[in-house]
């Protein structure tokens, strides 16, 4: 079966089918507006997509995988600034011949990604168009918003996780005949369709009372630790020996001829946190990082004046669409 065969309001039939209603919202999907009690702290709101030729190519065939992906991604903005993710709304944009197990699959990554974290779809939209598409709107709530531009000089750079990962895993896709250890391939290719992102972590890091931006990976640490620097007015110094790399990345670099930290430091979609901890603060920090269940590792600090220092020999500076 196609989309056209069930129509529109068959989709949104069975996207109520699919997903769970929020105990605490009375009015969700079927009416014009969704309706939503106000939050005790502050209220977050981001948006994210994924456009079929531009995230994510059809004969990869890993649509329940890129429905996860896209709640993650969504979520992981809310969690860089401190909140925990409540809510969401789903708009997609779907060719009217698009093959229904294509759309079902999809949607049952979103459905079962989102239970996973606790949130609630609460509406959005459906759209005929020339190729897939799905937009995510997620809103969330904190107490006290960490923000980019609030790295001062003396700060001390700190990353989530390991990285090259997912960068790895795309490469791996688009060119599948690489001649590499098949174990480390599907390794590889799960981080890149599979990222959980730090979706709890952001909320802790900012109970420290510690940290003075954050930002999440999604472009490249180098882009994204340029993003924390140019609105904070700032310079930085980083150690890229310090990156801590992916399980794989390294035997890939090998085999392709690349430097496996200059590699991870470019790689986006990664969805681990950047942020930058006080100076004053750091001793205190270091005794909540038994409280965390990812690795925490420093790579650099803040320094005066602009620019980024210790990133030679990197080529390009992370994602841009154009």
């Amino acid at each position: 079966m196609r989309a056209r065969d069930i129509g529109e309001f068959g989709m949104i039939e069975r996207i109520r089918t699919l997903f769970r209603s929020a105990p605490d919202i009375p009015v969700w999907i079927g009416d014009d507006s969704a309706v939503v009690r106000p939050f005790e702290g502050d209220t977050l709101i981001t948006t994210d997509s994924m456009v079929e030729g531009v995230h994510f190519l059809s004969p990869w065939d890993a649509y329940f995988e890129l429905g996860q992906k896209l709640v993650v991604a969504g979520c992981s903005d809310i969690s860089a600034m401190g909140g925990l993710a409540r809510y969401f709304l789903l708009t997609l944009v779907i060719p009217a011949e698009t093959n229904l197990d294509v759309l079902e699959r999809f949607l049952r990554g979103i459905a079962k990604k989102s239970e996973e974290l606790g949130i609630y779809i609460i509406g959005g939209n459906i759209s005929g168009g020339e190729r897939i598409e799905a937009h995510i709107t997620v809103l969330g709530e904190t107490k006290k918003p960490i923000t980019r531009s609030g790295a001062r000089v003396g700060d001390i750079i700190y990353v989530t996780g390991k990285l090259g990962g997912t960068r790895a895993g795309l490469e791996i896709l688009m060119n599948p005949k690489i001649d590499l250890d098949e174990r480390i391939k599907k390794g590889l290719v799960a981080r890149f369709l599979n990222t959980s992102g730090q979706i709890f972590t952001g909320k802790k890091l900012a109970e420290t009372g510690c940290i003075s931006a954050m930002i999440d990976i999604s472009d490249g640490l180098i882009a994204d630790i340029n993003h924390i620097i140019e609105l904070s007015g700032v310079g930085a110094v980083l150690d890229l020996k310090r990156i801590p790399i992916y399980e794989g990345v390294i035997e890939y670099c090998a085999k392709v001829g690349k430097n496996p930290s200059l590699f991870a430091s470019v790689s986006g979609e990664e969805y681990e946190l950047l942020f930058t901890v006080r100076g004053d603060c750091e001793k205190e920090f270091l005794q909540h990082l038994r409280d965390f269940d990812c690795p925490i590792t420093r790579i650099g600090h803040i320094k005066r004046g602009s620019g980024l220092e210790g990133i030679e020999g990197v080529e390009g500076g992370g994602f841009v669409h154009w």
